[in-house]
């Protein structure tokens, strides 16, 4: 049996920090900060293409782009607002590999996604493929 007269305790453990135990809270918020999956691994130039990322973060409004640099900061394009967990992109030149910055709402810095699983072909077409 649960007995309800017991307050609630929270058990947290931030980083590689020891467990507390958080006896008094009202409510608990818990805040995503990392995106486990996207929607696409390759774009075509020109194309207009609606990419989905997970987790998605209700109703808030944050900003991605990819870049061949190799860090986030090394220039700021304008990124494109990623509305609960979609973003539409359009390429204007190729490139392989770009990696993923994304900011999350109320974060001061992009964070790189670099893994492979992120990573982004933006395709020329430069000529017609026929496939049989």
């Amino acid at each position: 049996a649960v007995d309800l007269a017991i307050s609630p305790q929270l058990c947290y453990r931030f980083g590689d920090a020891a467990t507390g135990i958080y006896a008094h809270f009202d409510a608990v918020k818990l805040i995503l900060r990392s995106i486990t999956s996207v929607s696409t691994s390759r774009i075509v130039v020109g194309v207009s293409t609606l990419v989905q990322f997970t987790p998605v973060s209700n109703g808030s409004t944050d900003d991605a782009f990819w870049t061949s640099a190799q860090a986030c900061d090394a220039f700021l394009p304008l990124a494109e607002p990623v509305v609960d967990g979609n973003a539409t992109f359009t390429f204007s030149e190729g490139a392989e590999g770009m990696t993923l910055c994304y900011r999350f709402q109320g974060a001061a810095a992009y964070t790189a996604y670099d893994e492979a699983a992120f990573l982004l072909d933006a395709l020329d077409v430069t000529s017609p493929t026929f496939v049989q």
